[in-house]
């Protein structure tokens, strides 16, 4: 009877955990959300070019790109020199005054997640929405994401980024 129920929860956990994968960047971890499936910058591209009117928004470099159904998700290190360190007021000032110019900016506010501060912009233009993070700079180090999708998956796109932000941990 032990055995039964220790391989019970031993195949339990196995699921929830193969449903999520942590990854670690230069600067932090965060969990890929679940469901989703990685893909290249390239296959964003065509993606993006075919459901989207942009594929702005995501670092070149970024190797953390993951689709769920037709929402889009990726985060990225920065890696910031010392004589171009900005605080994430200077940051939310500046994102500002460029998203206002031709979206338009549905929440613009500054968290604290897991013990870090986090900047956190929502915008839109038409029926895309573009929700995107950045994270304080810890030893020139911090982390950036986005969440990219359509007005009908706005209920979805929300709890992914909830639960997005929720995991990030930066390394100290």
């Amino acid at each position: 009877m032990k055995t039964k129920l220790l391989i019970t929860a031993i195949l339990l956990f196995a699921s929830i955990v193969g449903n999520t994968q942590e990854t670690a960047i230069k600067g932090a971890t965060l969990m890929a959300p679940e469901q989703s499936t990685k893909i290249s910058i390239d296959d964003y591209k065509s993606f993006a070019k075919s459901r989207f009117t942009s594929d702005k928004g995501i670092n070149k470099n970024s190797k953390n790109i993951y689709k769920v159904g037709n929402i889009v998700v990726a985060f990225w290190d920065l890696v910031e020199d010392d004589s171009y360190k900005r605080t994430l007021i200077q940051v939310q000032k500046e994102g500002l005054s460029m998203l206002t110019k031709q979206q338009v900016v549905d929440e613009s506010v500054i968290k604290t997640i897991n013990n870090a501060k986090i900047l956190i912009f929502k915008y839109h233009q038409g029926d895309e929405y573009s929700y995107r993070f950045y994270s304080e700079t810890r030893r020139n180090n911090s982390v950036s994401g986005l969440v990219h999708f359509k007005a009908t998956d706005r209920a979805k796109a929300e709890i992914i980024f909830e639960k997005l932000i929720s995991t990030i941990k930066l390394k100290n």
